[in-house]
């Protein structure tokens, strides 16, 4: 008597394989998204922190991350006022920005994925006339949406058209 598997069975294995791979897939692709986006935000609040450091020394706050006192990782590419890093793969810009629009206190730190952006995160500073040190969550897509409601935000429309193609924003819990 021969021993084995015959087709069928073998056919039934693989659909079952195939089936539990599909309904994993979504949920591996939200954890990798989260894990890259708690990078994001580490950083941010580092520079959040040296930002602040650097205007309790010297009464501003600086536009060249070269002057405050981080150490960012060897990854990141620092020109001027922008950081470019790579988290698993991913490209993100990190900004300093002073002005915007026409408030000229308007202190933030920002990243964002580079190629195909689909989020962006915003930190204001402390003495921001907007929201001063609360993070808000820009979504440019569905994706970005739930990634923002996955880390606790709530709507908060008005800032909704701030940048191109976002019509809605976030505030994210402290």
């Amino acid at each position: 008597m021969k021993k084995g598997f015959t087709l069928i069975e073998l056919l039934v294995v693989v659909l079952i394989i195939g089936i539990l791979a599909a309904i994993a897939l979504p949920y591996y692709e939200k954890a990798v998204r989260k894990s890259r986006t708690a990078k994001t935000f580490t950083l941010m609040r580092s520079i959040k922190d040296a930002e602040e450091r650097y205007f309790m020394a010297n009464g501003r706050y600086t536009m060249n991350f070269e002057e405050l006192d981080i150490t960012i990782p060897n990854s990141c590419k620092i020109s001027g006022r922008t950081a470019q890093c790579s988290w698993n793969g991913m490209p993100v810009q990190y900004g300093l920005s002073l002005a915007n629009f026409s408030h000229p206190n308007f202190y933030a730190i920002s990243a964002r994925e580079n190629g195909k952006p689909w989020l962006m995160w915003q930190w204001q500073l402390d003495r921001a006339a907007i929201k001063p040190g609360k993070r808000i969550c820009f979504p440019q897509d569905t994706r970005g949406a739930e990634q923002c409601e996955e880390w606790g935000g709530v709507p908060c429309g008005v800032y909704g058209g701030w940048y191109p193609g976002v019509t809605k924003s976030y505030c994210l819990p402290d």
